[in-house]
């Protein structure tokens, strides 16, 4: 390929290096898409979160006629209806414009989970066509005793 010229090696190593920053370019730009992905599917968990405690407090209002009681609910005295609050999950993504499957809600104590399957749009430099992706995510928060 080369004559063993002085500047070949140069030549050489200019090439290389220039390849290897535009894969590093390349690789930062999709990182800053899957990181963007994931900070909206967080605010979107946080936001079905905030929903279904909020439902799951005034479904649970009957329990006591007592208005002291109900501003103070203890976490253990109150049951998550888990389809409703799969319901509210899977509308409130809808209402982001993003797909889910596979949606669990439940509770351990109190931390309220909400893990489930997004279909999430990516970038593919090799292919501009749409490309779509399910990633899993996972979601957790604690639930105050005003809340459950």
């Amino acid at each position: 390929m080369f004559n063993h010229k002085k500047g070949d090696a140069v030549l050489v190593l200019f090439i290389y290096l220039t390849f290897l920053f535009f894969m590093l370019i390349v690789a930062s730009l999709l990182y800053i898409r899957l990181a963007s992905n994931q900070t909206a599917v967080d605010n979107i968990c946080a936001e079905a979160a905030s929903r279904v405690l909020w439902d799951n407090l005034n479904s649970q209002k009957e329990i006591s006629k007592n208005d002291i009681d109900n501003k103070n609910f203890k976490y253990n005295n109150a049951k998550l209806d888990e389809d409703k609050a799969v319901d509210i999950v899977v509308q409130t993504f809808a209402e982001k414009g993003m797909e889910t499957q596979k949606v669990q809600v439940y509770t351990n104590g109190n931390i309220l989970y909400i893990e489930g399957d997004v279909k999430l749009k990516t970038r593919n430099v090799f292919n501009p066509g749409e490309d779509f992706r399910w990633v899993h995510f996972k979601y957790k928060t604690r639930i105050y005793k005003n809340h459950l």
